[in-house]
């Protein structure tokens, strides 16, 4: 899955660059699904930063440890989400900003 998903993160990465006015309809649209949360049985929306931030979580700490052999792409993943966070606050800095919450997750992610 992790080309398709470099796929899709480097579609969304292009989108926002090119197009800064489809961030909101990404946002929307993200937010239109509600994920369960196993444990409590709460419901969860998350926007396009915290799907990207949750695939950055999955890339670095799926098995086998990050960065993995050579024809592992997951580093090239993380590069694409990196990019797409910096071009989603250049393309829209104030409605975008990413909370302290935000940074703190994506902060331990990188540093773990």
């Amino acid at each position: 899955p992790v080309p398709r998903l470099f796929s899709v993160v480097r579609n969304v990465h292009h989108l926002i660059s090119a197009c800064p006015e489809s961030i909101p309809k990404m946002e929307e649209a993200l937010e239109s699904l509600a994920v369960e949360d196993n444990n409590d049985g709460n419901t969860q929306k998350h926007g396009l930063s915290g799907a990207l931030i949750s695939t950055l979580a999955w890339a670095f700490r799926s098995e086998p440890p990050f960065p993995g052999a050579k024809s592992d792409r997951r580093s090239d993943l993380v590069l694409e989400i990196l990019r797409a966070l910096y071009a989603l606050d250049a393309g829209n800095p104030s409605k975008s900003q990413p909370s302290h919450d935000t940074m703190t997750q994506i902060g331990i992610i990188l540093c773990e």
